[in-house]
C-alpha cells in the first residue's frame, strides 16, 4: 500500500485540568457512536487543558461534539497521512515539507504493525493544501520508482528462466533418442525370432512319421 494523504477536520475544545476532565468529553462522543481515530489532550494553562479529536462526521456526531464543548478547528488545516511503516518515514515527511518552506503547527504519529498514521496541523488551510500537494507528488514518484525496479527485476530473471528451459530440453532429448534406438533394435530382432521358429517347425514334422512306424 502506497502513501495516502487526505484532508481531515479536527475538532478541538477546552477541558478541565482535573481528574475526569478528558473522560467527560470523550464519554459524550462515545454515547453518540463516534469512532475516534485521533485524540490528543494536554494542559494548556494552569487549571485548563485542551483536546483535539478526529474524525467527526454526520449530524448526530456534530451535535455530540458541540455538546462536549468542541468546535471544528477551521483555522488549523490538518492532514492525515497513512503509509507503510518504515525507518525514516517521519523524517522523510518533515524534510519534504521543510524544503518547501512549510511550517508545522502540530505533528502526531503512531505505528501499529506494518502501518503508520501521521496527523499534521498547519497554521492555515493554504499551507495544508500545499503540503498535501507536496506529499502526494512524493508518493506518486515513490510508486513509479518501485514499478520501474520491479520491471527491471523481471527482465533480469527472464533470461535465466529461458536458459533453464533450454537446458531441460537438451537433457530430455537424448533420452527420447535412446528410446527410439531401442525400439528399432527390437524390430530387427523380431524377424530373426520368426525365422528361428520356422526352422524348428519342419524338424517337428519329420519326427512325426517315425512314431507311426
Amino acid at each position: 500500500m502506497a502513501m495516502e494523504v487526505t484532508r481531515v477536520n479536527v475538532w478541538a475544545g477546552s477541558i478541565a485540568d482535573q481528574p475526569g476532565g478528558l473522560a467527560t468529553a470523550l464519554a459524550v462522543l462515545s454515547m453518540a457512536g463516534v469512532d475516534l481515530e485521533f485524540v490528543i489532550a494536554r494542559r494548556d494553562t494552569i487549571g485548563q487543558g485542551v483536546v483535539f479529536v478526529a474524525p467527526i462526521a454526520g449530524a448526530k456526531q456534530v451535535r455530540a461534539a458541540k455538546q462536549a464543548g468542541l468546535t471544528k478547528a477551521d483555522s488549523l488545516g490538518s492532514l492525515r497521512v497513512s503509509a507503510p511503516n518504515k525507518v525514516g518515514l517521519c523524517s522523510d515527511i518533515t524534510q519534504k515539507l521543510a524544503a518547501e518552506g512549510i511550517n508545522l503547527r502540530g505533528y502526531s504519529a503512531a505505528a501499529i504493525g506494518r502501518q503508520a498514521v501521521v496527523y499534521l496541523a498547519f497554521d492555515n488551510p493554504a499551507d495544508s493544501a500545499t503540503a498535501a500537494r507536496v506529499l502526494k507528488s512524493a508518493a506518486i514518484q515513490s510508486t513509479l520508482g518501485k514499478e520501474r525496479t520491479m520491471k527491471t527485476t523481471v527482465k533480469k530473471k527472464a533470461p535465466a528462466k529461458k536458459a533453464a528451459a533450454k537446458k531441460t530440453v537438451k537433457k530430455k532429448a537424448p533420452a527420447k533418442k535412446a528410446t527410439a534406438k531401442k525400439k528399432a533394435a527390437a524390430k530387427k530382432k523380431a524377424p530373426a525370432k520368426k525365422a528361428a521358429a520356422k526352422k524348428k517347425a519342419p524338424a517337428k514334422k519329420r519326427a512325426a512319421p517315425k512314431k507311426k512306424a
